[in-house]
Parts: C-alpha cells; structure tokens; sequence
C-alpha cells in the first residue's frame, strides 16, 4: 500500500509538471486525466493481483510426508513460514477415491495438528467427522483440518508444524490407500 501511494503521488506530481510546462487547456486536461488513469488503475491492479497473479504456493504442500507409518501415536514434523493470508488445509492425498457426489465417505482416522513456536501454541485442532474429499488434476484425497491466516496463525514467522495421528484408521488405509500427508495454501472462495 505504501508503494501504492508513492506511486499515486508521483503521477500527481507529474501531471501538475507538465500541466505547468504545457501551458495548453485541453493539453493539460489530457495530461492531468491520463495520471490519474493510469494510478487508478495501478491501484486497482495492485488490489486484484491475486487474481490475476495468483499465488505461487497455492496448492504446493509447505510440508509434504510419504505415509508410511500409520499406526497410533505416529507423528510427522516440519518447520515453514506461511507467507500468505488466507485458508491453508491439511490432510491425506489417497490412491482410491471415487468422484460421486452421492456417497458418503467413511473416514475412521483422526489427527491432531499442533503449530507452534518459540513455545507458544498458536494453533491446535482435532479432526473431526466433516473431512472434505478433493479431486484434482494431479491427486485425490482428504483434507481433515483448515486454519486462516494471519486468524489463527502468524504471517512470516517461522513455525513448528506437528501432525499426531490419534485414532488409527486401519479401514481409511485399506479402502483409500493413504499416499501423502501435506498442509498447503488452498484457495480462499
């Protein structure tokens, strides 16, 4: 925003320069309208960059974990910085997993994530029973827990990231055949 306004006042002062040089009625007016144009629509891009320039670490796992090891008490660790706002998800990409809108997905696996530094706690959730299934281009899966930053978690700072699997799923490993556990940006609509 600071870049914004730097910008804004620039144009400002470039326009009343050439206004004051140009000495001309409907030269000056063009000038002065052409500024302002062009630092409305700066702010207006700058505003919306994400749309149109949308963020690198969307849907790239911060920390990503081949699941091996899925019995009671397991744990998988990491340490990232989030450096974007907005939703991040973590949870299961899986080998089977039929798209049909129908049917009603039995997941008996729960999982704690804690996040933390220096600490101090700044986010510790259960799943619970309302997991949300995904189908991507690339990979299918789970996603058991969402977080908001700057919300829930630090923006820029650097965090311990733990994941405790507290109710096994022996049934979720055999019907899905758990690959990855990952937390990663998600979309924000």
């Amino acid at each position: 925003m600071i870049l914004l306004g730097i910008l804004a006042v620039t144009l400002a002062l470039v326009a009343v320069i050439l206004a004051i040089k140009l000495r001309g009625g409907i030269r000056i007016t063009m000038v002065v309208l052409l500024c302002l144009t062009l630092a409305v629509a700066s702010i207006i891009l700058f505003s919306a960059r994400h749309l149109i320039f949308p963020s690198s670490e969307k849907y790239t796992p911060l920390a990503q974990f081949p699941v091996s090891k899925m019995h009671k008490g397991a744990r998988w660790n990491a340490n990232f910085e989030h450096t974007f706002r907005g939703r991040y998800e973590v949870g299961f990409t899986v080998k089977n997993l039929s798209m049909d809108p129908v049917v009603r997905y039995e997941v008996d696996l729960v999982i704690e994530v804690r996040m933390y530094s220096e600490n101090v706690i700044h986010f510790s959730r259960r799943s619970n029973v309302n997991i949300t299934p995904f189908w991507g281009t690339e990979e299918k899966g789970f996603v058991f827990v969402t977080y908001d930053v700057p919300h829930e978690m630090p923006i820029g700072q650097l965090i311990h990231f733990e994941v405790e699997l507290i109710e096994t799923g022996s049934h979720f490993v055999e019907k899905y055949g758990a690959e990855n556990l990952f937390v990663r940006k998600a979309s924000d609509k």
